[in-house]
């Protein structure tokens, strides 16, 4: 939601939105592509 996206923006905090697919968190843990929303302030 938005302000999540404000703390996430001011705090410099990496977000990852990867949705259900759990092969996503495995791509992301190992650097590959993903299928997903990374948001960094």
């Amino acid at each position: 939601d938005q302000t999540a996206s404000e703390i996430i923006m001011k705090n410099k905090i990496k977000t990852y939105i990867l949705g259900k697919d759990l092969k996503q968190i495995e791509n992301v843990l190992k650097g590959k592509k993903f299928r997903g929303t990374l948001i960094f302030g």
